[in-house]
Formats: C-alpha cells, sequence, structure tokens
C-alpha cells in the first residue's frame, strides 16, 4: 500500500509511527526554482509541435518565479487549466499574440497572460487550504485541552468526594471506644491504639496487632 500526505504532523501517531502501518517514508520536499524552470521547460517541449501556442523560452523562467512553493501537482494543474482555457478561447488554428521574438514582452503572450491567471487562483486555494488546515489544527488541540482539563476537574471532584467521605478524627475516636465498649476482653478499659486496628486481644492481655501481622507488644493499662 502506498499513501500520501501533505501533513504528516497531523496524522494519527498509530498511522504514522507505528510498527507495520507505514514502514518506510519518503519525504519530497517542494521544487526548487531550478526544478521548476525544469519542469516549464518539459511542457514548452511538449507544446513544440502546437504552433498556435507561442510558448519562447524566456516564459520558463517567468513562470518558475511566480509559482514558488507550488509542488508539481500544482504546476501541472496551472499549465493543464491555462491550456484548457486558451482551447476555449479559440481554434487550434488560430494564432494569437507575439511571435517567438525574444524581445517582445511577457504581456504579449497569451500563454503568460493565462497562466498568471491560473497561478492566481491556486494560490489563493493553497492559502485557504492552508488557513483551513491551520484553524482544524488549533480545534483538536483545544479539544485535547478541554478533555484534559475535564479529566483533572474529575478527578479533584472523585478526590474530594473521597475525602468528604473519610470519617473525622472526632469520629474515629468515637468508633474506637465503641468497639471496646462491646468488646467484653477490653472491660472497658482505656488502651493506647485503635481498636479498628486491633480489634482482638489474647489472654495475656496483649492484642492481635494487624498493623504489623502478629502479636503486638502492646499491654493494657
Amino acid at each position: 500500500m502506498v499513501a500520501s500526505t501533505n501533513h504528516l504532523d497531523q496524522l494519527d501517531p498509530g498511522l504514522s509511527s507505528r510498527p507495520s502501518r507505514f514502514d518506510r517514508k519518503y519525504l519530497f520536499p517542494l521544487p526548487s526554482m531550478e526544478e521548476r524552470v525544469l519542469y516549464c521547460e518539459y511542457w514548452r517541449s511538449k507544446l513544440a509541435s502546437k504552433p498556435s501556442i507561442k510558448f519562447p523560452k524566456k516564459l520558463c523562467a517567468a513562470i518558475a518565479g511566480i509559482t514558488k512553493d507550488f509542488s508539481f501537482a500544482y504546476l501541472k494543474e496551472a499549465f493543464v487549466a491555462t491550456l484548457l482555457t486558451i482551447a476555449g478561447h479559440r481554434s487550434e488554428d488560430e494564432v494569437r499574440g507575439a511571435g517567438d521574438d525574444e524581445g517582445s514582452d511577457l504581456d504579449d503572450y497569451e500563454l503568460w497572460r493565462e497562466i498568471k491567471k491560473q497561478v492566481k487562483q491556486l494560490r489563493d486555494d493553497m492559502d485557504t487550504r492552508s488557513q483551513w488546515s491551520r484553524n482544524r489544527l488549533k480545534c483538536v488541540e483545544d479539544l485535547s485541552y478541554k478533555e484534559h482539563d475535564r479529566n483533572k476537574e474529575a478527578t479533584v471532584t472523585s478526590t474530594a468526594t473521597a475525602t468528604s467521605q473519610m470519617p473525622s478524627r472526632k469520629q474515629e475516636d468515637g468508633y474506637g471506644m465503641a468497639k471496646k465498649q462491646q468488646n467484653p476482653r477490653l472491660g472497658g478499659r482505656v488502651v493506647d491504639c485503635d481498636a479498628r486496628q486491633v480489634p482482638l486481644m489474647t489472654d495475656e492481655g496483649k492484642f492481635l496487632d494487624s498493623k504489623f501481622g502478629g502479636v503486638g507488644g502492646m499491654d493494657v493499662l
């Protein structure tokens, strides 16, 4: 399986980073000025057999200059849309604009005039997509922060509820004395321990200390 994306950082890590998903990743940076010139020359050679399309060599550098940050897909779209627009304006046998004179002004060439319009539309589309991606990423981050805050608030609420349900020291003391009074072996005598933790006492007057896992050394006062 082969996949492509312009925003690797926005993919779920389970898809982009987990092993056995996409094991090999290749980065294709945007074409440089020289690469865009070569791409324009490729189109110039393709249109060489079309006498109705005047495409002098100097247009290659000019088109490359106005297509900064364009990928090859956007460059191709610019040429295809331009040629379709020109084809809709006239028949293939009709020739408009300047000839092959390299001294002519760029705006004398119909190809240049039309491709500038297409490049502007594509760049506006790029800006809109970039803004949409930034807004989407911000929304995802905001949702993550809100989810984190909700989880934190739920944890605090749970802790507060558990704390409110814990008996106070006064309640603990009352509970301990009640246990002592109910235990006939204690005889109502006060001992230096919590009756909840040592509910039993041996015949030798020592308590079973559950805290230390055996018979404690605390004698009855």
